[in-house]
């Protein structure tokens, strides 16, 4: 019990506003540890390994109860169903994302094809590090952001249609979710970049 709430004390004053006097402490005592006869904040910081750096501050969710995404979402019920309706897609554009874990290590890739073109016309990868600091979700999330790279200032955009395909339910329902959860900052980017093109883009699984 006291360790937790030891814990739970070290991380809340290290997401503390940035000009509070005791955040400024932990974060240089995570940068450059003393070798010898630590203060108690730092044998704390020492002990949970606390580097506020790779802390995520989830803020609010800022956007007003009107907001409409401006794109439309779809989850097929199998993964058969899946690929039938991909088959029927008749879009101008094409972009099929993933994201995943591979011997220890996280990337993602988005791959965008032309309507009627077999070979792609562009790729984006994206290489993170290892999965002991980095998760699969955040791969996944990415890989729609690259997708959204890849629509901007193309001229097409807002007279083609785009459907890009991601194989993570989460991701597509947390661009419609209200509740601001861990990797909001994501999805907060995500929804920036598709606000900016003003385009209509489908993601199904």
């Amino acid at each position: 019990m006291l360790e937790r709430i030891c814990h739970a004390a070290t991380v809340q004053a290290a997401t503390l506003p940035r000009d509070h006097p005791v955040r400024a402490m932990i974060w240089g005592y995570s940068k450059m540890p003393a070798r010898t006869h630590l203060t108690p904040l730092q044998k704390l910081i020492e002990c949970f390994k606390i580097r506020p750096g790779r802390i995520e501050t989830i803020m609010p969710d800022p956007r007003p109860p009107t907001y409409r995404r401006s794109f439309s979402t779809t989850i097929a019920e199998t993964k058969e169903t899946s690929i039938t309706e991909e088959g029927k897609d008749k879009v101008d554009i094409r972009i099929y994302t993933d994201g995943s874990g591979y011997k220890g290590n996280v990337g993602t890739a988005a791959v965008l094809y032309r309507k009627g073109v077999e070979e792609p016309e562009q790729i984006l990868r994206y290489h993170f590090g290892l999965l002991t600091k980095h998760t699969t979700y955040k791969g996944k999330a990415v890989g729609s952001i690259l997708t959204a790279w890849m629509l901007q200032g193309r001229t097409e955009v807002g007279k083609a249609t785009v459907t890009s395909y991601t194989d993570s339910q989460a991701f597509i329902r947390a661009t419609g979710a209200r509740k601001s959860k861990l990797g909001q900052y994501l999805i907060s980017e995500y929804l920036r970049l598709t606000e900016v093109m003003n385009n209509s883009t489908d993601i199904p699984t």
